[in-house]
């Protein structure tokens, strides 16, 4: 975000405060449970969320130092208000470094420690593990740890995204039949339309076969009629 106005920058301000406080409210609660036996694994999705989140305000503390010196540069604050705002980017970027120690302090460096984190148990997989990080460091550790996590990540960004595919595909073969069920109720109504007039046509047609046998009949007996009125004046 580049501010355009101190307003719109005091409110990014405020903003990114915020969602520091909730970082560290989140990061104490964790290392209370941490700090109570709680096993590590139970925060994986967590700590990655956590470690998002605090790079994206890494990201706005940057936009803010950006706004701040379009701000000074376009003569929008005096440089004493200059100066005040980048005291108060230089508190929030030591709060927010607090609370990537906070993050950090997960495990220290010795061997019970490590076994927390990685969840290491009598199955083969946590031997191995223990076995591929047993010289590694804290610090090590958690990088260790940051590359599973993100891994991960990446294979549930793709699964959603396949999910999300196969869900609109699946809108798109609904909406097609939906299309199709009109055609075919189209196609049902002129069918119906059709027969319904085909009979009413046979009953027309029915009924002047009729009319015309009568009439056939009629003009028969008119005919003997005329012969044997001719016979008796002949006679």
């Amino acid at each position: 975000m580049t501010a355009s106005s101190s307003n719109e920058w005091r409110e990014e301000l405020d903003s990114i405060s915020r969602a520091l406080d909730y970082a560290h409210r989140a990061l104490n609660e964790r290392n209370a449970a941490l700090a109570a036996g709680t096993p590590p694994q139970t925060f994986t999705r967590q700590n990655a969320l956590t470690r998002k989140n605090l790079q994206d305000i890494q990201s706005r503390i940057d936009g803010l130092s950006d706004s701040l010196s379009f701000l000074l540069k376009k003569k929008k604050i005096s440089d004493k208000d200059g100066q005040a705002f980048q005291r108060n980017i230089d508190q929030i970027t030591s709060k927010l470094q607090d609370a990537v120690n906070k993050a950090n302090n997960t495990v220290g460096t010795n061997t019970n420690e490590k076994s927390k984190l990685l969840g290491k148990g009598d199955s083969l997989k946590g031997r191995e593990e223990t076995e591929a990080t047993r010289s590694m460091t804290g610090e090590q550790l958690l990088q260790f740890q940051d590359k599973q996590i993100d891994a991960q990540d990446e294979l549930l960004d793709n699964l959603s995204y396949s999910l999300h595919s196969e869900t609109e595909k699946t809108k798109l073969l609904g909406n097609e039949l939906d299309h199709q069920d009109v055609t075919l109720q189209r196609i049902a109504d002129k069918t119906d339309f059709t027969n319904t007039r085909m009979k009413r046509t046979t009953k027309k047609v029915t009924t002047l076969q009729r009319k015309s046998s009568v009439c056939g009949v009629y003009a028969v007996i008119i005919l003997l009629v005329i012969i044997l009125v001719v016979q008796k004046l002949s006679i």
